[in-house]
C-alpha cells in the first residue's frame, strides 16, 4: 500500500476534520505494516529508511501531543478525550504494541532519500519509540480506561503487561523507557486484577524492588546521566522536567525548551525528579497490590528485600518535595498490607514498624498523616496483640486523640475509628489514662459534626464504660462538677493580656493567662444553645446543645483561637526552658490547625517551627528533622529556618550517620551521586563551593578544624 504525501504525517490528519477517521486508520495500518507477519514488517522497516523514519516521527509527535494535552491545551477542534478515543478506534494499541515488541532496529541509510528525511528531527533514534509508545498507552489507559472494565480486559488480554515487564522493566533496558513503563502497569494494576495476577506472575514484585530501593535507583538514574544523554533523552528530560505525569500536569519545575542551555546543577535536579516520580508509580503499584487480598500481601511480605525497601523510606526525614511525596506513597502502601494480621505482627515484631510510626503519627503533612492513621487503623482492627501494642504506645495514642479533636474530617475520621476499635476490649483504661475520656468525647459531639461522628461517638462511649468500670463513673460525676461557660470573648480577653504579658517578657504570668483562656475557648466558632457539658448529651441524641432536645446540628466552623492559645503558650514554654510542655502543646495546636485553609497553614507553619525547637531541646532530632523540613519546604528563605535546620540536621547526622539522608547538607542535592565527605565529621557536601558556605555559616564551630575535601 503506497501512502499519499498529504496523508503521512499524524499532524495535518489530527488538525483536518474531513474523513479524520479514515485517514488516521489509513496511516496506522500502513505504518504497522497493515496484517503482515511481525518478522516481515521487521524486515521492511530495516529495508525500507523513509518507511523506518517515518514511523520514528510520527510516533513522537503523537507522544509530544500527548503531553501537550496535559498541560491542558488542545488541538485543532479536539480535546485529549476526543483525541484519545479517536486514536483508540483507529486501533492505535495495536500499532504501537507492535512497535514495542520489535528489537532496536537500524535501517539501512544508504538511498537519496536519507538526506531528506532526516530533515526533520534527525536525532531520533529507534530506541525512542519505546517511550514515546509507552508514553502514549499510559496516556491511553489513564484517561479512557478508568472504570471501563471491557477496554480494560481488552487490553489486558493483549499480553501487553508481559511484554512491558520482560523487555522494559529488566534493567538491561533504556532507563527513560522504564520510567514510562511504570505508569502503564500502575495504571493496569489499579484497574484490573487480571492486570494484577499476571504482574504477580511476571516476577512482578521482585522487580518492583528495583525501583522502591530508596538509593539504589537514584543511583541507577544518576549513573545513566553520567554517561552521558543521547539528544532525544536529553530533549525528553527537559521538556518533561518534573517527571512523566498523565492525567493533568503539576510541574516542580517549569516546562524548560529543549535547547536552552539549562545550567549542570539544574539538570541534575531534573534527573533525580525523574527517578523520584518512577518511584512513586512503584509505590503505587505496591499499594494496589497489597489492596487485592491476602495472597498478593504475603507474596510481598515474603520479599523481605522489598519491605525494608519500604521501610527505609519510612524512616527517612522529609526535608524536600520529592520525599514527602513518596513517603505519602510508601505510607499509603503500608496500610494496604498491614491489613493482613500476620503481616501487621511481623512488621511490628521483626521491623520495628511501631518506632516509625512514634514519629510519623506526628508528621506535618497532612498527606502523610492521613495514611499513617490508616495504618495504624489496620493493625488496631486485629483483635490481638497488634492491637494491645497499639493501645500501650503511648506516644501513638497521645496523638491519635489530639487528631479526635482536629476539624481535618481526613484526620478525624481514621482516629476515631482508631479509638471505637481499642475500645472494644480490655484496653479501654489505656485509652481512660492517655486522656481520652468523658469530657473529650461530649466536646467532640457538642462541637463538632455530630451527624458525621455521632454513631462512632456512641459506641466509643458504650465501650469505655464497659471495660472501665469504675474509673468511667469517677469520669461522670468530674464532669458534672464542670460548671463553667465557654466564652470567646472572655477567652480573647485573656488571651490579649497574655500576649501583652508575653512582649513585656513576663513569660510565667502570660502562660497562666493562656491557660486560662484554654479553659474558656470553645473548640468551634458557632457554639451550641447549650453552653455547658452535659455527660447525658450523647444518649439523648441531643445534636443541638441543649439537653433533651434532638434536632440538626447548627453549623460548627473551625476558627484559629484554640490553636493560638495553644501555640502561644508553647512559645512561653519555649522562653521558660520547659521544652516537654511546650512540645505537648504544640501536638495539640497543631492537630487544631491542620485544615486546608490559609489562616490555618499560617499558624500550623509557625507552630511546627515552635515545636522543631522544642524537639532540638529534647533531642529528638528524626522528629525534629522532619518539622524543621517541612518548614524549608514551605519557607526556604526564612533564616529561622534554616539556621534550626542546619544545627538539626547536624545533631541528626552526629547521632544516625548520614546513609540515612545521603544529600549535600548545604543544598540538599546530590541524590545518588558521589558526595565529599569533612575528614573530622559526618557531613557530606555536593562541592567545594557548598563546603566554603557551610564553613561560613558556622561549620567551623561544630567542626572544630578546616578540613579539605576527600
Amino acid at each position: 500500500m503506497t501512502v499519499k504525501m498529504a496523508d503521512d504525517n499524524f499532524i495535518p490528519i489530527i488538525t483536518t476534520a474531513i474523513n479524520r477517521k479514515k485517514r488516521l486508520t489509513r496511516l496506522i495500518q500502513v505504518l504497522g505494516g497493515g496484517d503482515s507477519p511481525l518478522e516481515a514488517f521487521e524486515l521492511a522497516l530495516g529495508r525500507d529508511y523513509r518507511l523506518f523514519r517515518k514511523v520514528i516521527n510520527n510516533v513522537y509527535t503523537m507522544c509530544e501531543m500527548m503531553d501537550e494535552f496535559a498541560f491542558g491545551k488542545r488541538v485543532a477542534d479536539l480535546h485529549k478525550i476526543d483525541m484519545l478515543k479517536l486514536m483508540w478506534d483507529c486501533n492505535i494499541w495495536g500499532f504501537l504494541q507492535r512497535l514495542l515488541s520489535l528489537p532496536v532496529l537500524q535501517a539501512k541509510d544508504t538511498s537519496a532519500e536519507k538526506d531528506r528525511e532526516e530533515e526533520k528531527n534527525p536525532w531520533l533514534p529507534w530506541k525512542s519509540v519505546y517511550f514515546s509508545s509507552l508514553n502514549v498507552l499510559s496516556h491511553l489507559t489513564a484517561t479512557l480506561c478508568s472504570h471501563n472494565n471491557d477496554m480494560i480486559k481488552t487490553i489486558v488480554d493483549t499480553d501487553i503487561i508481559e511484554l512491558v515487564m520482560n523487555k522494559f522493566l529488566t534493567g538491561d533496558f533504556c532507563v527513560l523507557a522504564s520510567c514510562a513503563a511504570l505508569p502503564l502497569i500502575r495504571f493496569l494494576t489499579e484497574q484490573s486484577q487480571e492486570a494484577r495476577e499476571r504482574f504477580s506472575f511476571q516476577s512482578g514484585i521482585e522487580k518492583l524492588t528495583r525501583f522502591l530501593h530508596k538509593d539504589d535507583w537514584t543511583k541507577e538514574v544518576v549513573a545513566w546521566y553520567h554517561r552521558g544523554l543521547e539528544e532525544w533523552e536529553e530533549r525528553a528530560v527537559l521538556s518533561r522536567p518534573g517527571g512523566l505525569c498523565l492525567v493533568t500536569f503539576m510541574p516542580f519545575f517549569p516546562k524548560q525548551d529543549p535547547k536552552a542551555n539549562v545550567e549542570e546543577k539544574m539538570r541534575m535536579r531534573y534527573i533525580v525528579s525523574w527517578g523520584r516520580v518512577t518511584q512513586e508509580r512503584a509505590a503505587d503499584i505496591c499499594y494496589h497490590l497489597g489492596q487485592t487480598n491476602d495472597r498478593f500481601r504475603l507474596l510481598i511480605m515474603k520479599n523481605g528485600k522489598l519491605l525494608r525497601s519500604v521501610l527505609r523510606w519510612y524512616r527517612t526525614p522529609a526535608i524536600v518535595p520529592d520525599d514527602v511525596d513518596l513517603l505519602w506513597k510508601v505510607a499509603k502502601a503500608m496500610s494496604a498490607l498491614a491489613t493482613t494480621e500476620e503481616i501487621a505482627l511481623k512488621l511490628i515484631n521483626d521491623y520495628k514498624l511501631l518506632r516509625h510510626l512514634e514519629v510519623l503519627v506526628y508528621c506535618p503533612s497532612g498527606e502523610i498523616l492521613q495514611n499513617v492513621l490508616q495504618c495504624v487503623l489496620s493493625i488496631v482492627m486485629h483483635r490481638g496483640k497488634g492491637r494491645t501494642k497499639i493501645a500501650e504506645n503511648e506516644a501513638i495514642l497521645k496523638a491519635v486523640i489530639s487528631y479526635c479533636g482536629s476539624f481535618e474530617k481526613k484526620l478525624v475520621v481514621p482516629s476515631l475509628a482508631i479509638m471505637q476499635h481499642l475500645t472494644e476490649g480490655q484496653t479501654g483504661l489505656n485509652i481512660l489514662k492517655a486522656g481520652f475520656g468523658l469530657k473529650e468525647i461530649v466536646l467532640i459531639n457538642d462541637y463538632h459534626d455530630s451527624s458525621l461522628y455521632g454513631t462512632t461517638l456512641r459506641d466509643i462511649k458504650r465501650n469505655m464504660k464497659t471495660a472501665t468500670g469504675s474509673h468511667w463513673k469517677k469520669s461522670e460525676a468530674e464532669l458534672s462538677k464542670l460548671n463553667y461557660d465557654f466564652d470567646i470573648n472572655k477567652a480573647t480577653e485573656l488571651k490579649n493580656k497574655g500576649n501583652a504579658c508575653f512582649r513585656e517578657k513576663d513569660y510565667e504570668t502570660a502562660q497562666n493567662y493562656y491557660s486560662q483562656a484554654i479553659d474558656f475557648c470553645p473548640p468551634s466558632q458557632k457554639r451550641p444553645v447549650c453552653t455547658k457539658l452535659h455527660p447525658d448529651h450523647l444518649d439523648k441524641g441531643c445534636s443541638s446543645g441543649q439537653v433533651g432536645s434532638p434536632g440538626p446540628a447548627l453549623d460548627k466552623i473551625w476558627y484559629k483561637l484554640p490553636a493560638a492559645l495553644y501555640s502561644n503558650r508553647a512559645q512561653c514554654f519555649l522562653h521558660l526552658g520547659e521544652y516537654e510542655s511546650a512540645l505537648e502543646d504544640c501536638n495539640q495546636a497543631i492537630a487544631r490547625c491542620m485544615e486546608e485553609l490559609e489562616e490555618a497553614k499560617t499558624l500550623r507553619l509557625k507552630s511546627v517551627f515552635r515545636r522543631a525547637r522544642a524537639l532540638y531541646e529534647l533531642e529528638y532530632y528524626q522528629q525534629g528533622l522532619h518539622d524543621v523540613g517541612y518548614c524549608i519546604i514551605k519557607n526556604k528563605e526564612d533564616e529561622m529556618f534554616r539556621d534550626l535546620f542546619d544545627k538539626m540536621f547536624y545533631k541528626y547526622r552526629m547521632k544516625y550517620g548520614y546513609d540515612i539522608v545521603k544529600r549535600c547538607c548545604v543544598c540538599l542535592e546530590g541524590d545518588g551521586d558521589k558526595l565529599k565527605r569533612c575528614e573530622k565529621c559526618d557531613e557530606v557536601y555536593c562541592s567545594k563551593d557548598c563546603q566554603m558556605k557551610a564553613w561560613k555559616n558556622g561549620h567551623k564551630a561544630v567542626c572544630g578544624t578546616r578540613n579539605k575535601l576527600t
